[in-house]
């Protein structure tokens, strides 16, 4: 949004005489690259998670540009600020998605009201942290859970993660991206670089032909900080052609079991 201003604001001097534009000449000699290179830094930030439309990153970089604008002077066009709603055709939750799991005993469904209060002498708190992955199965599975690293059997690598024996009839968590993603140095996969065991469809086959029945996808700390997030650009997913989910799935190469995300805190509850 501001690298847009100023090239609307260059252009216009580009067009016009210097001396028809005094007081913007001034106003563009405060411009620096230090001052640029803050802002997009900001704005670049890995908890700003690519300001993915609808994704709490997003929100935060609206926040930071809104703060920016306010901090220069200018006056909000309306009382709810500067943002102008948009209607955006999406896909979401059905009511009936659930993510539950039971602990010492006692049922937990996270996203009902009460779960809080039921935890409160074992000093836990379940949110509404999960979300179902477009593209998955619609179905429904009960199965113990186990925890197993990234999801990821490649012989190339020599890495496995998903031993039948101890995946089998069960349901997966894992987490999203691969070990040592931003490690240039990495010798393991390509480095820096994703490769295909990255992909939530490439895992959820890896995880089925091992005999899992569904996979919960847990976010990478290092491409989600914030420990209370799901996995972005999930669901709410933006869909302007308003196509069903169920062809979202036969479009797919994803195996047939549920896949879902849940975040950090989500995990930890289920594996202490």
């Amino acid at each position: 949004m501001i690298l847009c201003s100023n090239f609307l604001v260059l252009a216009a001097c580009a067009l016009a005489p210097q001396s028809e534009l005094p007081e913007l000449t001034g106003v563009l000699k405060t411009i620096t690259a230090d001052d640029c290179y803050e802002k997009v830094n900001v704005l670049a930030d890995p908890k700003m998670m690519g300001r993915g439309t609808l994704s709490a990153g997003f929100d935060l970089a609206a926040e930071y540009v809104e703060g920016q604008l306010l901090e220069y002077g200018l006056v909000p066009p309306a009382e709810t600020g500067f943002r102008i709603p948009v209607t955006l055709n999406c896909l979401v939750a059905a009511e009936d998605c659930l993510l539950t799991f039971d602990r010492a005993g006692t049922a937990v469904t996270p996203g009902v009201s009460d779960v809080s209060e039921s935890l409160e002498g074992e000093g836990l708190q379940v949110f509404d942290q999960f979300a179902p992955v477009v593209g998955s199965l619609e179905a429904s599975v009960s199965a113990p859970a186990v925890f197993v690293g990234y999801a990821i059997d490649s012989r190339n690598d020599r890495w496995r993660d998903l031993n039948p024996s101890k995946v089998k009839g069960k349901i997966v968590f894992a987490f999203s991206r691969e070990p040592h993603p931003d490690d240039a140095k990495n010798k393991k996969f390509d480095g820096a670089d994703a490769t295909r065991h990255s992909q939530l469809a490439i895992k959820a086959r890896a995880v089925a032909q091992a005999g899992g029945v569904g996979l919960v996808i847990v976010p990478d700390p290092l491409l989600v900080p914030d420990s209370s997030l799901v996995l972005p650009n999930t669901t709410p997913q933006v869909n302007p052609s308003g196509t069903e989910a169920l062809k979202f799935h036969q479009r797919s190469n994803f195996a047939k079991i549920p896949v879902m995300t849940a975040s950090r805190d989500f995990a930890s509850a289920v594996f202490g």
